[in-house]
């Protein structure tokens, strides 16, 4: 998985497609190591009506975000030149591969090696409350 993350997340080579690659690589990965938990373990399971949200305030937040830095370039005399939408998509593959690896599955180690403390330091954690790790 790290490997998958390492090899397709971080240069854009000459197609933007190859953070997608690593995406579905990962997944496929975290699959075969955990099968029914992997969608826990890299923290893809999300509750429908929290991922909506999600997006809609992920979308209001772009829109603002590029309506803000147009005021700002025509109130300063600056021309903005915007990347090609690849470039997005591929930075959207990236960030959720980081998201995964670094995120999910890094802490999820951390967890790992921590069960052993107290109870209190992860309270209603169902991988370790399950045993599975």
């Amino acid at each position: 998985m790290v490997l998958s993350y390492l090899l397709f997340s971080y240069y854009y080579f000459k197609g933007w497609w190859y953070s997608g690659i690593g995406t579905m690589l990962i997944l496929c990965f975290a699959y075969l190591l955990w099968r029914q938990d992997y969608l826990v373990r890299v923290g893809l399971k999300i509750n429908c009506r929290i991922l909506v949200f999600s997006l809609l305030l992920t979308l209001i937040l772009s829109v603002a975000g590029y309506l803000l830095m147009n005021i700002v370039a025509q109130r300063n005399e600056v021309i903005i030149h915007y990347s090609d939408f690849r470039n997005y998509i591929h930075d959207l593959f990236y960030t959720l591969n980081e998201e995964i690896i670094l995120g999910a599955v890094l802490l999820g180690l951390v967890k790992q090696i921590c069960k052993k403390l107290h109870p209190s330091v992860f309270p209603h954690d169902p991988i370790i409350a399950k045993g599975s790790v």
